[in-house]
């Protein structure tokens, strides 16, 4: 088989630097190793006083000029205290979020922020795939202080060592065990599984700490622990008072010293602690794995050379204790022959697994080598190449630049100059004229800004009372007592408004729009004008539009005909309400609780011509009724009525005496549309007070309450009655205010310190038949007296009372407010968009000259034009059939 790659591993310690080059073996399932190097440095690093960059640098040095290690990639470990490890059981989970999982985990675990720290994790063996859902499996999150990082890689970068992997010294001995002491056949059932039970633990003693790895190949646990091979030389110093250096060597040479027991004696408390150390991790593996079997502990490092420590922990612990002998799987005898590698063979575990990492041939292979730095590296890689293409681009623009040169250089006189200058001199001017208009314009705009500010706060004082006026002027105006005293109740155009409310909606078509479509066929009646063109549209309707009004007022009637209380049954849906115009931005919605006695009953208009030969019974249509008469007189004014209203303040003469100018302005410029009809039932029977009688009695009741009042003047009032609004407070001191001539406030008197009255005119509410009649009170409060004329009329006999069909709804309709000034400026804007709109339409429709013939059929028919316009109007008609009075009635 090919041969690959060969990869370094370098593992520096405190004694000593490692480093192991291998690649792949020809061999299934062996490495093969090519070279190696083993240098002490000149000092121990944790020894006091040693410098550790200038140590490492000079060991890094004699290892780059031993061997070649620029052409290979490279890979170094790291203690194990100075990483950290979780392994984490995972719920069931899809594959496709296990990333965001565990980036939390990774948040929630970690002690430090994430930015501060470089990461990674491993799904480890186990687990299986349901589809693309991950279940039993375990993961592997190992994680390390940037700074650690950074100070693993200086002394390399230092060297111009390219590093391309670094892993945690624990994780490279599980990578070697798995793979060199393990058969993974076996342990995955090949012998019924009993091999997966069985555990191996690798001690692996460092010069100021150890590593514990308990694995069985598959699964790993690992634990640091501050014990090493300098607790043995610091007891010595301390027990048998000799510099460090001296212990050192006593340790190492402890078989040749004149007192070994000595030695021994003072080593003792540091073998007990190491003991105990070991001890405790294999008990705490067996709590959470009560199947897990030790079969040997394998060590590891310079310190298992000591004597007498091996023979030690396996006299106490009740497990085989070995010393790595030589790697099973590890090849290549002019490495393993070597007496020097032999002889140091269990320092090099953590470099094998490096080797097998960097080879893909080892069971875990995070990185934690800090991205910045690999991004750096193929920055650099990549520098020659941006260099070459560098080069070649600006050669390719210095040739078309010099042709370019050569070509301009002949009109490179004094002419050619002084035009130059003189059209740089025109254009400076130019920008400096646009500048200044510029900023001309900007301080027009900002004084523009103060004046429709100023205007804007005049114009707006009239709002509400244009909003009242125009209101008013949308109610059906009929006024009985004046142009017709005996026009019947029931035939008086007059429409009621018991209070109006007001609410404002920032977007009218999303907000409100949206609700009016899905209320009951009929609250909404689409007027074909307002329907956009199209299929459907305005343009297939506005010809039938009296038509449109009498099928959609059709239905309105069958479904009001079958309604109870609170609207209409039937179609949850407005007829034809998803083809109208939506209101558009910001505005008002006005809601108004109304209702009308204009409901003449045909069948009373018979009854009443048959008693009466000289009664005129007057035709009783279907508009002239309940919803549909606010239809026809209220909604249709709140369209199509115009209104004369105050110009806007640019139009008026602000002269002595000058007349105020005004405008007919139509209910759509107002902005008053889309009238809504809510809450409607049929009209129903009531009795109420006959309004020219009702006149009469309040006359004599409010002489009697008035001379009653001034004898009782000062004195408390009585409570009022209780109206629509807050009539009805107890009345305080009367006192004679001077009336003048309006004899109902005289009567009703002053209230006391109560507030303001709210109730509403007597005369209204007894024909109204409602509940109260609190008088309109002013500041000092709402008095009593209505409730006086209630007790005289309920004293009128029957006849005259009258019998009357009473309709109520609730209305509502869009008010988007605009100011004169508003008002006048929409109107400019759509004659200026009509008059673009016609000479567009003008230059589409000019005649286009024919070329001339010079055949003539002399055998052609001549059309006459009243013959052209027949024929056409024939083409339009065909196909459609009208009675001959609709067709009187639409011409």
């Amino acid at each position: 088989m090919a041969k690959s790659t060969p990869v370094w591993a370098i593992d520096i310690g405190n004694t000593s630097l490692k480093a192991l080059q291998c690649r792949v073996g020809s061999d299934p399932g062996t490495i093969e190793a090519l070279a190696f190097d083993y240098i002490e440095h000149s000092k121990i690093l944790s020894q006091p006083g040693a410098e550790i960059a200038e140590i490492i640098a000079e060991s890094l040095t004699t290892f780059v000029s031993r061997n070649d290690v620029f052409k290979s990639k490279v890979a170094i470990s790291v203690s194990g205290q100075n990483t950290i490890s979780r392994f984490l059981k995972l719920p069931p989970v899809d594959r496709k979020k296990l990333p965001d999982i565990i980036q939390l985990e990774a948040k929630q675990w970690l002690p430090f922020a994430l930015e501060d720290v470089v990461w990674d994790y491993q799904p480890l063996v186990g687990g299986s795939m349901q589809g693309n859902t991950l279940v039993d499996s375990e993961i592997g999150m190992f994680a390390m202080k940037r700074e650690f990082a950074a100070r693993a890689l200086f002394p390399f970068e230092k060297a111009g060592i390219p590093i391309d992997c670094i892993q945690s010294a624990p994780l490279a001995l599980y990578n070697f065990a798995a793979y060199d002491q393990f058969d993974l056949t076996q342990i995955q059932g090949g012998d019924g599984g009993q091999s997966f039970n069985n555990y191996t633990v690798v001690l692996c003693l460092g010069t100021d700490s150890s590593d514990v790895v308990i694995t069985n190949g598959v699964k790993i646990w690992v634990r640091n622990i501050t014990i090493g091979g300098n607790n043995f030389t610091k007891a010595i110093t301390k027990g048998m008072k000799l510099m460090f250096s001296n212990a050192e060597h006593l340790k190492r040479n402890v078989a040749a010293s004149q007192d070994p027991k000595a030695v021994f004696q003072v080593m003792r408390p540091v073998f007990n602690e190491l003991l105990t150390e070991v001890n405790r991790s294999v008990e705490f593996y067996s709590s959470l794995d009560r199947k897990a079997k030790f079969t040997k502990i394998l060590a590891l490092g310079s310190p298992t050379k000591l004597p007498g420590l091996l023979q030690f922990l396996r006299q106490n612990l009740g497990y085989e204790v070995v010393r790595l002998p030589r790697f099973q799987k590890l090849v290549g005898d002019d490495v393993i022959a070597n007496s020097t590698f032999m002889e140091n063979v269990s320092t090099f575990g953590i470099c094998y697994g490096l080797t097998l990492q960097m080879l893909n041939e080892s069971a875990i292979g995070t990185n934690l080598i800090p991205t910045e730095v690999v991004t750096q590296r193929l920055i650099n890689n990549k520098k020659p190449w941006l260099l070459a293409g560098a080069a070649a681009l600006m050669l390719g623009f210095i040739v078309p630049f010099m042709s370019v040169t050569s070509a301009y250089a002949p009109l490179q006189n004094s002419a050619m100059k002084s035009a130059e200058n003189q059209a740089n001199s025109a254009a400076s001017t130019s920008k400096n004229f646009i500048d200044q208009e510029t900023q001309a314009t900007s301080e027009f705009d900002e004084v523009d800004k103060v004046g429709a500010t100023l205007t804007g706060n005049i114009e707006g004082r009239i709002r509400w009372p244009e909003f009242f006026y125009v209101l008013n002027k949308a109610l059906p105006q009929n006024n009985p007592n004046r142009e017709n005293p005996d026009l019947p109740l029931e035939w008086q155009d007059r429409i009621y408004i018991t209070n109006i409310d007001v609410q404002k909606v920032e977007d009218l078509g999303a907000e409100w729009w949206e609700i009016v479509k899905t209320l009951p066929a009929g609250a909404y009646i689409i007027d074909p004008l307002e329907e956009p063109a199209g299929e459907g549209g305005a343009a297939s309707s506005a010809a039938s539009d009296d038509s449109a009004t009498d099928s959609s007022a059709s239905s309105m009637a069958s479904n009001t005909a079958s309604s109870g209380e609170g609207g209409v049954s039937g179609d949850k849906t407005s007829t034809g309400v998803e083809r109208a115009v939506a209101p558009e931005g910001a505005g008002y919605i006005v809601q108004m609780p109304i209702y009308h006695f204009h409901n003449p009953d045909p069948r009373i208009e018979q009854e009443k011509s048959k008693n009466d030969p000289k009664y005129e019974a007057r035709e009783v249509n279907f508009w002239d009724t309940g919803a549909e008469y606010v239809r026809q007189t209220l909604f249709k004014n709140l369209r199509y009525n115009e209104v004369e209203l105050p110009s806007s303040l640019s139009e008026q003469s602000f002269s002595t005496n000058a007349p105020v100018k005004v405008e007919a302005v139509t209910m759509k410029e107002f902005g008053f549309s889309h009238p809504v009809l809510l809450k409607y039932n049929v009209p129903e029977e009531k009795t109420i007070v006959d309004p020219s009688v009702l006149q009469k009695e309040i006359q004599k009741a409010i002489l009697q309450q008035r001379t009653k009042f001034l004898k009782t003047q000062g004195q408390t009032g009585g409570r009022g009655g209780y109206g629509s609004g807050r009539g009805g407070a107890v009345g305080g001191n009367g006192m004679n205010m001077g009336y003048a001539d309006d004899a109902l406030s005289t009567t009703l008197g002053v209230g006391g310190t109560s507030g303001y009255g709210g109730g509403v005119n007597p005369l209204i509410a007894l024909a109204q038949n409602n509940s109260g009649g609190g008088a309109s009170g002013n500041i000092m409060g709402g008095g009593g007296g209505a409730q006086s004329v209630v007790n005289t009329l309920k004293t009128l006999p029957p006849d005259q009372r009258l019998d009357v069909r009473r309709f109520d709804a609730v209305i509502q309709f869009v008010w988007i407010p605009k100011t004169p000034t508003e008002r006048a400026e929409a109107r400019k804007k759509a004659e200026e968009e009509k008059a673009a709109a016609t000479a567009s339409e003008m230059t589409e429709e000019a005649p286009i000259e024919e070329p001339e013939t010079t055949s003539i059929n002399p055998s052609a028919e001549t059309i006459t034009p009243t013959e052209m316009v027949t024929e056409i109007s024939n083409d339009a008609t065909e196909g459609t059939t009208a009675p001959a009075s609709e067709i009187s009635e639409n011409q």
